[in-house]
């Protein structure tokens, strides 16, 4: 696999790889034409995309010739970057990643397809195969079929393999539920990075699964070079501290010390908690009706959506996604969901509302659109249908403040 982002990879890496003969291996493959449209090189095609998937990922690479040994096999090693003929580069790489997502079951999530143009034939075209973390996945076009890769490409799995995958993954999914479930734990018992202010919370975990559970993956000194980017929901108005720790980074609020108005850690292994209790106190916002607790649910969707857009910028280049998000409030029992004309006439029914998680492929510019099921959630929990702040298409219509 080339070390860098998809979009910032240019002719002379792909130049750098044949100059500097970097073989064929796990994570990297050469080809040197594109998959044409006849079953067989369809066949083909997913069987080398979903490989790469189920077992450590890494970048396919077409419009590259290989060096040829005495018998006329191919050794692995690249020889020339001519490119390939691609008249339409959008339309290539749309065609490509149909047949990725007509082809192969389940669907693999963070699938990236560029064309790289300035080579002698045209474009060098670089497929970057995530490793998959809800694999095994199955070529399923005609025959039903999966494999992974070794350093000397790709095989089917047997019976027991595949086994063992599927075992894999839901270990993984539990892995994550425990994680979650103990940091949420810590927080309630107020075993946090910093003290902070009692009462209701909002909780988020930004979990890149590439990177999970993986110490050491991420560029500390990097970040701390962020801070205002990092800084907690609602610190604009009273300011923040960064500071190291034995987890990682943090970024926390400093309005009324020791005790803080939120934080946002970022751990090792890439996982981001976001603690906060700006958006559901009730004397920070000032509002109240007939005695009830509410929540603001305008004010907490704009804050969220902020917070995340920038805190996702800020690490983009440090973490990679697929990303597993979820949101949880704390300590919210009897609490209403309320904005503007919109009360609802129930309130939370347990101390601790945890939402839906969503899973995202790519870091997105706007937060709303894939937290749109997360709030559903969070207005159905108090009694309402959906969010009313979406519209029917999905679009959200508050006011960004």
């Amino acid at each position: 696999m080339i070390p860098k982002p998809l979009d910032q990879i240019a002719k002379q890496d792909i130049d750098d790889l044949v100059a500097n003969e970097r073989q064929e291996n796990k994570v990297l493959e050469y080809k040197e034409d594109l998959p044409g449209n006849t079953d067989a090189d369809k066949k083909e095609f997913l069987a080398d995309v979903s490989a790469f998937a189920n077992a450590s990922g890494g970048d396919l690479i077409y419009g590259v010739v290989e060096k040829r040994d005495a018998q006329g096999k191919p050794t692995g090693i690249p020889q020339e970057a001519r490119g390939v003929k691609v008249p339409n580069t959008d339309a290539e790489e749309r065609r490509l990643d149909q047949m990725i997502r007509d082809g192969i079951e389940p669907r693999i999530p963070g699938v990236q397809i560029k064309c790289r143009p300035g080579f002698t034939n045209g474009s060098v075209v670089v497929i970057r195969i995530p490793r998959s973390w809800c694999s095994p996945h199955m070529v399923a076009k005609g025959e039903s079929r999966f494999f992974s890769r070794t350093n000397n490409g790709k095989y089917p799995l047997d019976v027991g393999e595949i086994r063992s995958a599927f075992l894999q993954s839901e270990a993984l999914s539990d892995k994550i539920k425990a994680f979650r479930a103990d940091r949420i734990a810590k927080i309630v018992a107020d075993e946090t990075p910093v003290p902070l202010r009692p009462g209701p919370k909002l909780v988020v975990h930004i979990i890149p699964l590439p990177t999970f559970g993986q110490t050491g993956q991420v560029d500390l000194a990097t970040l701390s070079q962020k801070t205002e980017k990092l800084a907690p929901i609602y610190a604009s108005g009273s300011g923040w501290e960064p500071r190291f720790n034995l987890d990682g980074f943090l970024v926390y609020s400093k309005e009324t010390p020791p005790v803080c108005w939120g934080y946002v850690q970022v751990r090792r292994d890439g996982v981001i908690e976001i603690a906060d209790t700006t958006t559901v106190n009730l004397p920070r916002t000032g509002h109240h009706l007939d005695g009830k607790k509410v929540i603001l649910s305008l004010f907490l969707e704009n804050e969220l959506f902020k917070a995340l857009e920038r805190i996702l910028k800020a690490v983009k280049d440090e973490i990679a996604p697929p990303l597993y998000i979820s949101v949880a409030l704390v300590g919210v029992d009897g609490f209403a969901v309320i904005s503007g004309n919109y009360m609802s006439a129930n309130t939370f029914d347990r101390d601790l509302v945890d939402l839906p998680p969503v899973m995202i492929e790519a870091l997105p510019d706007a937060a709303d659109r894939f937290l749109k099921p997360v709030l559903d959630a969070l207005w159905q929990a108090s009694g309402w249908e959906r969010c009313f702040h979406y519209k029917d298409n999905g679009e959200w219509e508050g006011k960004r403040a």
